[in-house]
């Protein structure tokens, strides 16, 4: 174990135990296990079978969530294109990201599921990857085939 594994090993025994005496001494070794030493000189030992574990993707992993929400007519029901679009942003942003064998699934509420090739899961809520939509999102203005003569067109921008 590195030394800042065994200082997260620390940590988290202190973060459970907030009762300890003062002056109580926490060591982990090389194996994870932990020696805890009380002001008095008596000792505990928590195996390193109950304080570590062999890392996963998802230990390593933090998706990145696609700069832009797909627009979705309902966002606690979403259609199977409008889930395949999440899939899709979800995927993309992460193509650099995401081990080869990675698996996305959406939910009915938008939410992405990331499966990893050895099982481990992560997961973005629906309410970062999509939103309501908005007329806008629906409507694609027609532009009239003829445009309107103006006596002075050098002040319009495009």
């Amino acid at each position: 174990m590195t030394d800042g594994e065994k200082n997260d090993v620390k940590d988290e025994i202190g973060k459970e135990n907030p009762d300890l005496p003062k002056g109580t001494e926490v060591e982990v070794d090389d194996k994870g296990n932990a020696t805890i030493t009380y002001p008095d000189g008596s000792k505990d030992t928590i195996p390193g079978s109950d304080l570590v574990r062999q890392s996963k993707d998802a230990d390593k992993i933090t998706p990145k969530v696609p700069d832009t929400k797909v627009p979705v007519a309902d966002p606690s029901h979403l259609t199977d294109s409008e889930k395949d679009q999440v899939k899709t942003n979800v995927t993309d942003a992460n193509k650099d990201n995401f081990p080869d064998g990675s698996q996305v699934t959406v939910g009915d509420d938008g939410t992405a599921t990331v499966t990893y090739p050895d099982g481990s899961k992560d997961t973005i809520p629906g309410s970062d990857l999509v939103r309501q939509s908005k007329d806008a999102d629906k409507i694609t203005p027609k532009v009239p085939d003829t445009k309107v003569p103006v006596a002075d067109p050098s002040h319009l921008t495009d």
